[in-house]
C-alpha cells in the first residue's frame, strides 16, 4: 500500500458516497477538508471513518455495507491510525478525500465470479468445487447446477454449525452464498439485484474467515482484470 503524508503510516484509501457527497446519517464529505474520529469502539462504530484498500473492493462489497445506490468514489488519505477487518473494509482516525475516481463498473457476473472464486480459497468440498470451475469456465451455469450446490453447501454449513466447527461453519455458508448468487444470476436479468446481494454477502462471509486479507483484492483483481483507476476531471 502506498504510504502518503505527514504520518509515516498513512495510506491511500478509497471511499464511497452519495452522489452529494454524504455518507451514513447525511454526513457531509468536502474535498481536502480532513476529517477525524475518536478511534473508540468497534470497527463498524462511529469512532472510525471507513474506506477500503482497493476501488474494486468498495463496489464489491458496497450492497454488504452502506448499500449506497448510484454511489460516488473518492481517493482518500488515512492517518497514522488505522484498523482493519481481514480486508473487508479498514477504519481511520483521519481521513481526507483527495480526487475523485471514476467509479468502477463491475458486471453481476464478475460480482458472483469474484464470490465463487473467494470460496474456494476455503471450502474444499469436491462437489462444490467442481460446480464452482465449471460455472467459472462457463461450462455449467445453469440455475439448477447453482442451487444444488447451494443445497448441499447449507446442509454442509449446518452440520459444521452443530458440531461447533466454526470456520467449516463458515466456508460452507459462504459456499451456499456464492452458489445462491450464481443462481439468481441465472434466473433472469430482473434477478440482477439479488444476485450482487448473495455474491456480496458470499465476499463478506469467506473474508471472516480468509486468513490473508490480500486476498479480497488478488480476486477482485483477477475477476475485473481490465480495471484501471481512472481521475475525474
Amino acid at each position: 500500500m502506498q504510504k502518503v503524508g505527514r504520518g509515516e503510516n498513512a495510506m491511500i484509501a478509497y471511499k464511497l458516497t452519495d452522489q452529494n457527497m454524504c455518507t451514513r446519517n447525511s454526513y457531509q464529505w468536502v474535498l481536502g477538508e480532513k476529517r477525524t474520529a475518536s478511534g473508540i469502539g468497534d470497527l463498524c462504530s462511529s469512532g472510525w471513518l471507513h474506506a477500503y484498500t482497493h476501488p474494486l473492493l468498495a463496489v464489491l462489497l458496497n450492497p454488504m455495507h452502506a448499500n449506497i445506490e448510484n454511489p460516488r468514489i473518492f481517493e482518500c488519505v488515512t492517518g497514522d491510525t488505522t484498523k482493519h477487518n481481514k480486508g473487508l473494509k479498514l477504519g481511520s482516525t483521519e481521513l481526507t478525500l483527495v480526487h475523485e475516481l471514476v467509479l468502477p463498473i463491475v458486471t453481476t457476473e464478475q460480482k458472483v465470479a469474484f464470490a465463487i472464486r473467494l470460496t474456494l480459497t476455503l471450502y474444499e468440498d469436491v462437489k462444490f468445487n467442481q460446480w464452482a470451475n465449471n460455472w467459472l469456465s462457463g461450462i455449467d451455469r445453469s440455475e439448477s447446477a447453482a442451487e444444488s450446490a447451494a443445497r448441499s453447501a447449507w446442509s454442509a454449513a449446518w452440520s459444521a454449525a452443530w458440531s461447533a466447527e466454526s470456520a467449516e461453519w463458515f466456508a460452507a455458508r459462504s459456499a451456499a452464498w456464492s452458489a445462491e448468487s450464481a443462481a439468481w444470476s441465472a434466473e433472469s436479468d430482473e434477478s440482477a439485484e439479488s444476485a450482487e446481494w448473495f455474491a456480496a454477502r458470499s465476499a463478506a462471509w469467506s473474508a471472516e474467515s480468509a486468513a490473508e486479507s490480500n486476498k479480497l483484492v488478488d480476486i477482485a483483481i483477477q475477476v475485473v482484470p481490465d480495471y484501471k483507476i481512472t481521475y475525474k476531471d
